[in-house]
């Protein structure tokens, strides 16, 4: 038997924190009947360690409490075992749903942050875009579309989506300089200093892939209409890209052969 000071001393559980989960119903220590003093015995810690694990899974102090109620309503046809099992599985599911919501979330925090690197200014209109398309993205499939056109050597080749790699920064503040200049046409020469970058950068990205790297251009290419597939790359853009790039190579191989 313990007192409440030498239950908290021996489990490491704050005096205070017994008395909240005895409140709770999570505790039912019994009362010496002279002093009114709580006591508390092994089954008492059992519960706080029962309490411990599962806090540490995930579950709520009133999840805690329905898990100790059908145990304490506990039938012939559901064992302590179950009872806990279905608990875990819930909570999995539960775990899941908030991966999945955090995903997104980080998601639409990544393409907001993105769009105001490349803009200058927070786009609305783009950032709602963001949370329609969001809504229809799950981690485990987020690149689900990349198998649908590219062999697994090709995308342990394809660039990263992490803006924190250093090539995706280069490639947003390029994508910036581009937006910049998209009405330039294709023989002045910040389009060509443009069409170098690109052709450059674009060579670290694919990892000297020439063929992928036009492999994955087509891809991204949207229709008429359509949303850009590659955040800001949209036919204009994309466009002015191509001009400048098969200027630029135009330009270097006739002056290689002369």
């Amino acid at each position: 038997m313990y007192l409440v000071g030498e239950l908290s001393a021996k489990t490491g559980v704050t005096i205070k924190t017994l008395h909240y989960y005895e409140r709770l119903g999570l505790l039912h220590p019994a009362r010496q009947p002279d002093s009114g003093y709580r006591i508390y015995d092994s089954s008492d810690i059992l519960k706080l360690q029962e309490i411990f694990v599962l806090k540490e899974m995930g579950f709520s102090l009133s999840a805690i409490k329905d898990i100790f109620n059908q145990n304490n309503r506990n039938s012939t046809s559901e064992t302590r075992e179950d009872i806990w099992k279905e608990a875990i599985i819930s909570q999995i599911g539960s775990l899941r749903d908030e991966q999945r919501r955090l995903f997104r979330i980080e998601q639409l925090l990544q393409g907001s942050l993105y769009s105001i690197e490349v803009n200058d200014e927070v786009r609305l209109e783009e950032m709602l875009y963001f949370i329609k398309e969001i809504q229809t993205i799950e981690p485990e499939n987020k690149n689900k579309w990349r198998a649908q056109f590219f062999t697994p050597e090709e995308i342990a080749k394809l660039p990263s989506d992490d803006l924190d790699d250093p090539l995706i920064q280069e490639w947003t503040r390029l994508l910036k300089k581009i937006r910049e200049h998209v009405h330039e046409p294709e023989d002045s020469a910040r389009s060509q200093e443009l069409a170098k970058e690109i052709l450059n950068l674009a060579d670290q990205l694919f990892q000297g892939d020439e063929a992928l790297t036009e492999k994955y251009w087509e891809t991204m290419r949207p229709a008429a209409g359509e949303q850009p597939r590659l955040y800001g790359m949209d036919v204009e853009m994309m466009a002015y890209v191509d001009k400048i790039v098969d200027y630029y190579l135009q330009f270097t191989e006739e002056g290689g052969s002369s």
